[in-house]
């Protein structure tokens, strides 16, 4: 793990910074294209652009129940404040993004309620 890496996820609420001993190093980063490609009769190609945005993937390790519900907080808080949280990695260079997050199913590893196999996605956008 690369001890230099740090996830923040904040909203109006709250703000949490988890570090390389809770995220699985490097988190993953994909581009999202709004893009029409149009095959002319002569077999060119032409290209409508509309946008691009980018999509994280977490992965959380060995999470103790309260850092669980700290960061399922955010995911619920989304819903009922109508407001994405805003997010930072710091090896990605990602700095106070507003994102729409969701979550996977979770697991418990152990009798004291470590959680296993958490992810969170985050994709970029406007505030709604």
């Amino acid at each position: 793990m690369n001890d230099d890496i740090f996830f923040t996820i904040s909203d109006a609420s709250d703000s949490k910074t988890y570090g390389a001993m809770k995220i699985v190093s490097p988190s993953s980063e994909s581009q999202l294209e709004a893009a029409t490609d149009v095959t002319t009769l002569d077999n060119n190609v032409s290209t409508y652009f509309s946008a691009k945005k980018r999509q994280w993937v977490i992965d959380f390790v060995d999470l103790t129940t309260e850092e669980f519900a700290e960061i399922k907080n955010f995911y619920e808080r989304q819903w009922t404040q109508f407001k994405y949280p805003m997010i930072s990695i710091s090896s990605l260079g990602i700095e106070n993004v507003t994102a729409r997050m969701s979550v996977n199913d979770t697991s418990v590893i152990d009798a004291c309620g470590t959680i296993s196999g958490f992810e969170a996605t985050f994709r970029e956008s406007k505030q709604i």
